[in-house]
């Protein structure tokens, strides 16, 4: 028993049992960068540099992810289909946003974890739209939007990309503490500033 040992993974401490934790030796597993990430994508998988880059960025560091959506299976293309739908949420009038709050609802309903994963893209399309209006434009994450984030970031002002970095926060937490899925995403969507400039569409 003395040669035995045993490895308790977990992404948050915080929900283990304290005479768990407390019984245990803690390490911490950092993300790989998304250099070495893409790195490794193009010299021992074979990936396109472009694409590899761009796996790379999207991974946050599970290398696992980029390596299964680089190999096939429909990650990337559920990745796209999300951030489609952020472009089309921004350009709804409230009708439509609250069309679209609906349907996440319906969806939440049915699996959680799924509207758990369309708001971490909610967040990783805002904070690039953060890192714009602060000028690192280099450290973007949804690299192939580039073009299409800094025409958007001229819409926004640097408070409100910031304030409702701070909404999408604050549902991904209430979902977690079961609140009412279609309250929390209404308010969302009024909580997401309007663009300047341009007209909204349903």
């Amino acid at each position: 028993m003395g040669r035995v040992v045993f490895v308790l993974l977990a992404t948050d401490s915080s929900l283990l049992l304290e005479t768990v934790v407390s019984r245990c030796q803690r390490l911490e597993f950092p993300p790989l960068s998304a250099a070495e990430v893409e790195a490794a994508l193009t010299s021992r998988w074979g990936i396109e540099p472009q694409q590899a880059r761009l796996l790379a960025r999207l991974c946050h560091g599970c290398f696992g992810w980029a390596l299964s959506a680089a190999l096939g299976g429909d990650l990337l293309q559920q990745h796209y289909e999300r951030t489609d739908g952020i472009l089309e949420a921004i350009n709804y009038d409230y009708e439509g946003r609250f069309a679209y709050a609906a349907r996440l609802a319906v969806q939440f309903s049915k699996r959680r974890g799924s509207v758990q994963e369309v708001l971490d893209t909610w967040l990783g399309y805002w904070r690039d739209l953060l890192l714009i209006k602060a000028g690192y434009p280099e450290a973007l994450t949804n690299v192939n939007l580039e073009d299409t984030l800094l025409s958007l970031a001229r819409d926004f002002s640097l408070a409100e990309v910031r304030a409702f970095i701070g909404s999408i926060r604050q549902a991904q937490e209430q979902l977690r503490q079961n609140a009412n899925p279609r309250l929390v995403l209404e308010v969302l969507m009024l909580d997401m500033p309007r663009r300047q400039g341009e007209g909204v569409t349903r």
